[in-house]
């Protein structure tokens, strides 16, 4: 692809304050402002959430303090007893150049999977959330 040769990336870890919020779009572009004001420099941030769509989309951007607090026993325990048990992974990237000169792009068509009411016992190699498990 022409032009990305010469794009480099550092991981850096900032310490970012998450607005509350259910639209990721949102969250992310908050952060990335606050990333930017720290770094002065062009910012890539990604944000994410899991979607039920029993729970109107709940937990959505909450899904850490979800994990955190509820955690995935009790998750599979309200899975058992939702009508739709459609569930679905959905992200935001933020590009941002200046404090108002960004691009966002959204992933919210992914792969709809079914909520299952057991946690299987052990990870996945390719997880990247406990969720996987259920």
């Amino acid at each position: 692809m022409a032009g990305l040769a010469h794009v480099r990336l550092e991981q850096r870890v900032l310490d970012l304050l998450e607005i509350q919020s259910m639209d990721l779009a949102a969250i992310s572009l908050h952060k990335a402002r606050q990333a930017y004001d720290q770094v002065q420099e062009p910012v890539l941030v990604m944000d994410g959430g899991f979607y039920i769509d029993g729970l109107n989309g709940f937990p959505a951007a909450y899904t850490h303090d979800m994990l955190e607090t509820v955690g995935i026993a009790m998750i599979a325990k309200i899975a058992s007893v939702l009508e739709d048990k459609g569930c679905s992974f959905r992200s935001v990237a933020t590009y941002i150049t200046g404090p108002d000169t960004y691009q966002q792009f959204c992933d919210t068509t992914g792969d709809v999977f079914v909520l299952s009411d057991r946690v299987w016992p052990h990870d996945h190699p390719k997880q990247w959330s406990p969720l996987w498990r259920m």
